[in-house]
């Protein structure tokens, strides 16, 4: 049980590094949240068993990880290039690799 607690602490502090250098003398951005530990929760759920099912909440298609994650992580560079939303994608990103 400590082992997942420290795994999920570490990808916290590892996923927000890269955002933290790329915009560290912008004084007015924040970046609040866990979103890229929960990732790198999923991300090493796949890596062990790619087998396993996953799905959003609300959108009923379940696929297996091993096209959950390519996909997942197509769509986080994609949204994080455009930059229209207030979400850290870069976090996302960062966690799942």
């Amino acid at each position: 049980m400590v082992f997942y607690l420290l795994f999920y602490i570490s990808a916290l502090v590892v996923c927000i590094i890269p955002t933290y250098f790329s915009h560290k003398k912008k004084y007015n951005y924040y970046s609040l949240g866990a979103s890229g530990a929960v990732s790198a929760i999923v991300f090493a759920g796949i890596f062990l068993q790619p087998t396993l099912k996953i799905g959003f909440f609300v959108i009923p298609p379940i696929i297996p990880g091993f096209l959950f994650g390519p996909i997942y992580l197509a769509l986080t560079v994609y949204l994080s290039k455009k930059g229209l939303d207030n979400i850290n994608h870069s976090a996302h990103l960062w966690g799942s690799l």
